[in-house]
């Protein structure tokens, strides 16, 4: 069973999307929920609590644009999520959500094929993990950092493990990944209007397991992940990380 969820249009106004969600899914196990502070998680695939739960994503062209209707179907046992176009509007981006990971997939507005732009590797469990670069050549992503192990015991200790990413770009032509700096407490990524830089916020040093109450620090990178200059200090848990 679905309900119609939300509609989109592209930034140059050639295509809609129109979302339907999963409304008969029972939802993930209850005890993979972790809540850290104010922020609740699937611990399972470092996904948000509840996920996004959209089940199809029909996209309609515009204004006689050069394209047909098409439709996307979330895969057995998972969903989608965050849907969007990219700036030349030549592209629909959105997620799967898997019970082990979040992967981030593409599909070309005028074949309507999908393919998948990443592995089941993102972290999203500050919400959307990526952005479209500015010239629409790939996208800016979160990543679960390589061979985290296994979560600590320590309650303090699972902010970091959690949060944690690795900020990559994904070239949209190769799927190829360039990882940018070292990895960090990124609430928030993005690439900056006109490209070259980047727009990120950080949580501050850990002082207890409460993350939605750590200082955030807003902060320009290049596109190596070296930062450039720091902006502002948001008051904690004041940045709207969903």
């Amino acid at each position: 069973m679905r309900e119609s969820a939300a509609a989109l249009v592209s930034g140059t106004g050639s295509a809609a999307a129109f979302s339907e969600r999963a409304v008969s899914l029972s939802g993930p196990p209850e005890e993979r929920r972790r809540e850290l502070g104010g922020i609740a998680i699937n611990s399972r695939n470092n996904a948000p609590w509840p996920a996004p739960d959209i089940a199809a994503i029909t996209v309609v062209p515009l204004d006689g644009a050069d394209a047909s209707e098409f439709q996307v179907l979330a895969p057995f046992d998972t969903t989608l999520g965050w849907p969007g176009f990219s700036p030349d509007g030549a592209w629909l981006s959105y997620v799967v959500i898997r019970d082990t990971g979040v992967e981030q997939w593409v599909a070309e507005i005028a074949s309507g094929i999908p393919r998948p732009l990443t592995s089941a590797s993102l972290n999203a469990a500050w919400g959307e993990p990526c952005r479209w670069l500015a010239d629409s050549s790939g996208m800016l992503c979160r990543f679960v950092i390589s061979a985290r192990g296994s979560p600590p015991d320590d309650e303090d200790a699972l902010v970091e493990y959690y949060f944690t990413s690795q900020l990559g770009t994904v070239q949209l032509a190769t799927g190829r990944r360039s990882d940018l700096g070292a990895p960090g407490l990124f609430v928030h990524a993005e690439p900056v209007p006109g490209g070259g830089q980047l727009l990120v916020v950080r949580l501050g040093e850990q002082s207890d397991a409460d993350a939605s109450q750590l200082q955030r620090s807003v902060e320009i990178l290049d596109m190596e992940g070296n930062r450039l200059r720091r902006l502002a200090d948001p008051p904690a848990g004041g940045a709207d990380a969903r």
